[in-house]
């Protein structure tokens, strides 16, 4: 039947030999966005002939039974979740054993500091329209989230991220020239947005 990958607030792709389950879950508070997100993921699966169930649901409850997943990715959502523990917990119950769960955060100590502190203190998305609930973490919080879920995290890789400035489209490409220098080295701990390669664990952990 092939993997069975979840896309969690992210735009579906198509691999070859992945059935995918899974579409936009609701994590923000105007529903109609997450339903345009199904339509447009459903457009997109319709043009590659992807093998998709979209399903609209919360992050703090997934419509899955337990250890079914092979893969769980969701890119771009943590950050507008309120219970990142209950979405953590959610993904540990429906992967199967050393499958892994990948996801990214806007990482707090990097340069765009002043961004996030704004961010933070209002607990608030600054560029966008809507009021969307938003938080950016350290690597530290994160890491602390996933060993009280019960996951291991296994990589983490950084990716700069360019915020809409006047410069467009050349400030894309500046990013893009840095990232390829930064996303694994040492330098990664200061990228804007880090990406984490997490898997569910059964050892016991103490928090001292």
């Amino acid at each position: 039947m092939g993997n069975k990958i979840c896309f969690v607030g992210t735009e579906i792709t198509h691999s070859k030999g992945s059935t995918f389950v899974g579409g936009h879950v609701n994590t923000v508070r105007a529903r109609d966005v997450s339903r345009e997100m199904l339509k447009e993921s459903k457009r997109k699966a319709f043009v590659r002939h992807a093998d998709l169930c979209l399903i609209l649901a919360d992050v703090g409850f997934f419509p899955f039974r337990k250890a079914v997943l092979n893969t769980c990715i969701s890119i771009n959502v943590l950050d507008h979740v309120y219970d990142i523990s209950s979405f953590l917990k959610e993904a540990r119950y429906v992967l199967k054993t050393e499958c892994f769960l990948i996801f990214n955060f806007s990482n707090m100590l990097s340069p765009y500091l002043p961004i996030a502190a704004i961010v933070n203190s209002k607990n608030q998305a600054i560029f966008k329209r809507s009021k969307i609930y938003s938080r950016w973490y350290t690597l530290r919080e994160i890491f602390i989230l996933l060993l009280i879920t019960k996951f291991a995290l296994k990589d983490f890789r950084g990716c700069m991220i360019a915020s809409p400035l006047p410069l467009g489209e050349k400030l894309v490409k500046i990013i893009q020239i840095i990232n390829f220098s930064i996303e694994n080295s040492r330098l990664k701990l200061l990228s804007g947005s880090l990406f984490v390669k997490a898997q569910p664990t059964y050892a016991k952990f103490y928090l001292i």
